[in-house]
């Protein structure tokens, strides 16, 4: 998990880097993106339909989220609370860092870019917490 939030990290530096803001959150506004044709789901169309290397970073985040799922499931095999604990918060953050992405390409607000960015930060600590159980 931590080797793949890495590279998540290194591809969302690269959208953020290389990828025209235009190109995430186009002529909408924010109340059009909020509409009825929802919010979250409007922001997996535009990625899907952006640019390849923005597509690969949503691609990525959701087999993240599958990770952090299986992640669990092995904290739970382990019956170690600390790494039960850990691959919870961890499944949390990534949850919270793809909402976070998933919003800011749905409205271009700054705050969500900060979101996703508390979520990979609690991520990162908590699988390195539970790698230090689990060792």
């Amino acid at each position: 998990m931590l080797g793949g939030l890495l590279l998540q990290f290194l591809l969302g530096i690269y959208v953020n880097l290389y990828v025209p803001a235009s190109s995430i959150t186009g002529s909408h506004t924010s109340s059009e993106m909020m509409g009825s044709s929802g919010g979250m789901m409007s922001g997996m169309s535009r990625a899907l339909s952006g640019a390849p290397s923005l597509m690969l970073h949503m691609m990525f985040g959701w087999l993240l989220f599958l990770g952090a799922i299986g992640s669990l499931g092995g904290a739970f095999l382990s019956r170690q609370r600390r790494a039960i604990t850990a691959a919870v918060g961890g499944l949390v953050a990534i949850a919270v860092a793809g909402f976070g992405g998933l919003e800011f390409m749905s409205t271009g607000h700054d705050a969500y870019s900060f979101v996703m960015a508390i979520g990979f930060a609690g991520a990162i600590a908590s699988y390195a917490s539970e790698a230090y159980v689990l060792r």
